[in-house]
């Protein structure tokens, strides 16, 4: 649920979401996001129907990207 766990899975897919946030900021509520980050969940959340695209890394989109990983044989 940390934003830092979102930036390094989407980095690891390739969306390259920035340098790393060093604060515990809680992903889902968007906060303190650089536009790298906003991107690429952007970015992440268009790759993955049916997600709605809104830069937030909520359950569902935190779900999906933990899935990717997984299926691409991280985590």
């Amino acid at each position: 649920t940390d934003l830092r766990g979102v930036q390094q899975r989407l980095n690891m897919l390739g969306y390259n979401a920035g340098a790393l946030h060093t604060a515990q900021v809680l992903a889902n509520r968007g906060l303190n996001q650089n536009k790298s980050t906003e991107r690429a969940i952007i970015n992440f959340q268009s790759d993955q129907v049916p997600l709605m695209i809104d830069a937030a890394a909520g359950t569902k989109t935190q779900e999906r990207i933990q899935k990717v990983v997984q299926d691409a044989g991280g985590e």
